[in-house]
């Protein structure tokens, strides 16, 4: 899975100037991130983040977000170990 720190330098390439202004984000156990998303906020545990969402702010744990900027679309129902989107 491609992990990229992007600046408007390039090519991910970071300055210790850059550096100083990451933050750590969380990413939640079985959370699905789909492809070319762009995640700058924390996702909490079950997730499904669409493919090529921009997720500009916390989502909470058992969320279907997608679109730019990333909203929520539906809660995903954990029964067990099966879980459906309704």
């Amino acid at each position: 899975v491609p992990v990229r720190a992007m600046t408007d330098h390039g090519e991910g390439n970071l300055t210790a100037f850059d550096r100083a202004d990451l933050t750590p984000l969380t990413i939640g156990p079985r959370t699905w991130i789909g492809e070319q998303a762009v995640v700058m906020a924390d996702i909490g545990a079950q997730c499904i983040i669409g493919a090529a969402s921009v997720v500009s702010s916390p989502v909470r744990a058992e969320s279907v977000v997608a679109g730019n900027p990333a909203r929520f679309v539906r809660r995903v129902v954990i029964e067990g170990e099966d879980a459906t989107v309704s």
